[in-house]
């Protein structure tokens, strides 16, 4: 053949594939009924369908509907029994499965993963787990957060979304804990959250709040249980409350928060078991000799965000923050536990530096160097500049080796609203010839230099907000806390 043919040849068979009228056939198909050869049942709708097209899209509608060892292979009509949200979404679904398109919003995105995991419709169950990994903060404030985790808790393969909701909760359970779905947490879960030293929290009486607000809406439900007797209630109820509060760290309230119990809701009703509590705390407070060794965690910090503890920088307009330059400001922590409202406590200065930008190291020369003959006592240390953003804390007035644990907070903004995105914590011994701490890589460091940047908050998405966050750490309690892994 020569080239003339072949030119001509390819000239002949030029291949084109028109997917959009194929999708606009199968839609026809979808909206007109034509041809339809079976009808799902749904709640109290009828949808008309057709095999082949369910069968193509679902390998469950495929074996449902072609083996002939389900019973209903040879029926033209099937009945789906699915919740009552599952039902309301259904049409979406369907549709999803002739066109390939689908309208995901943070009411409709659980029900419609639901439906594809059940179904195994694996390219819908991609597109609903992107969007609520791109959702989370946004369920987090409308009441969505704690009915999305306890679903994909059931499911391996939504491990990383489960993961992204509970470090949410974990970091912002202020904006959880009054959503209208935490009363649905599973109160096993609630403890292990209980049990967590790295909670962000303003202080323990604010969890102690959130708490009791969970288990006076739980008492709410159960006193509407009709099957069980008013004993019942009650031991349930019980059970709760101790089961419960006993991971409440009361050692770690004021004397002050303490004295407030007794006048919360619930808390009259169950007098023996929090005048318990309180008595352990006030003890504390008492400096009368504790073992923590029986039950440690009740004298651990959390990370409390209340002025005691923690100090807010904002770093506004950062895109004309100039490369190297440092944001400073002082701060003052508690020696140790217990404090009081009264701030009466002996406190450590500290100095925060605060380095979005980078650092550099100018250049210098060390002089007095012995036996450095050929430089002649002088060695010339070159030019630094490390690409990192950095919190360096100093130090500044320990006279004794003491412990602190430091942490250091990054927020971020998703959907406008603004959170804390991560975490990063360390514990180590500062004395008078060791004061400083870095804390390196809180954020990717080309990530600033883009507009769209999740770290970005405000307004105009320009500023970096961060929180330090410095306790007192002593030898006698643990780092250690049990695993954070829901069921």
């Amino acid at each position: 053949m020569d080239v003339n043919e072949q030119v001509s040849s390819l000239c002949e068979e030029t291949e084109f594939f028109d997917e959009s009228s194929v999708l606009l056939k199968v839609a026809g198909l979808y909206a007109s009924h034509l041809l339809s050869d079976i009808i799902l049942v749904v709640g109290e709708n009828k949808y008309p369908a057709h095999r082949v097209i369910l069968s193509a899209s679902s390998e469950v509608f495929q074996c449902m509907l072609m083996n002939p060892q389900w019973t209903e292979c040879n029926k033209s009509i099937i009945n789906l029994v699915e919740d009552k949200k599952c039902t309301e979404v259904f049409p979406q679904f369907l549709k999803y499965l002739y066109t390939g398109q689908v309208k995901i919003s943070i009411e409709t995105a659980m029900p419609l993963l639901s439906l594809a995991d059940k179904y195994n419709i694996k390219d819908l169950i991609v597109l609903c787990r992107d969007y609520m990994t791109k959702s989370v903060a946004l369920a987090g404030t409308r009441g969505f957060l704690i009915s999305w985790l306890q679903y994909t808790l059931s499911f391996d393969y939504h491990q990383q979304l489960s993961n992204d909701l509970k470090n949410f909760l974990r970091l912002n359970l202020e904006t959880v804990g009054y959503s209208k779905d935490f009363i649905d947490i599973d109160p096993n879960n609630l403890c292990v959250l209980l049990q967590q030293n790295d909670l962000v929290i303003t202080n323990e009486a604010k969890l102690f709040d959130i708490v009791i607000n969970f288990l006076m809406l739980k008492k709410e439900q159960i006193e509407q249980e009709e099957s069980l007797s008013d004993e019942d209630k009650q031991n349930h109820m019980k059970s709760l409350i101790e089961g419960i509060c006993c991971y409440i760290r009361y050692p770690m309230m004021t004397v002050q928060e303490l004295a407030s119990i007794p006048i919360k809701p619930i808390t009259h009703c169950y007098k023996e078991f929090f005048c318990d509590k309180m008595a352990l705390g006030m003890s504390f407070h008492a400096n009368q000799t504790i073992s923590p060794k029986n039950d440690y965690l009740q004298y651990t910090p959390r990370l409390y965000t209340s002025d005691n503890f923690c100090l807010e920088l904002v770093v506004p307009e950062i895109h004309k923050v100039e490369n190297y330059k440092t944001f400073g400001a002082c701060m003052f922590s508690l020696e140790d536990f217990p404090y009081t409202e009264s701030g009466d406590e002996n406190t450590i200065q500290w100095e925060i530096d605060f380095f979005p930008r980078g650092i550099r190291y100018n250049r210098a020369q060390l002089i007095n160097i012995y036996n450095l003959q050929q430089t002649q006592g002088r060695i010339e240390v070159p030019e630094s500049i490390l690409r990192t953003v950095r919190v360096r804390c100093t130090c500044k007035s320990v006279q004794q080796e003491l412990r602190f644990k430091i942490a250091v907070l990054i927020s971020g903004s998703q959907n406008n609203i603004i959170h804390i995105k991560t975490l990063h914590t360390r514990t180590s011994y500062f004395s008078r010839e060791t004061r400083v701490i870095n804390f390196d890589n809180l954020i990717p460091f080309e990530e600033l230099d883009t507009d769209n940047s999740i770290y970005l908050i405000g307004k105009n998405r320009d500023n970096i907000r961060i929180h330090v966050i410095i306790l007192p750490f002593p030898q006698s309690i643990t780092q250690d806390s049990p695993q954070f892994e829901f069921k």
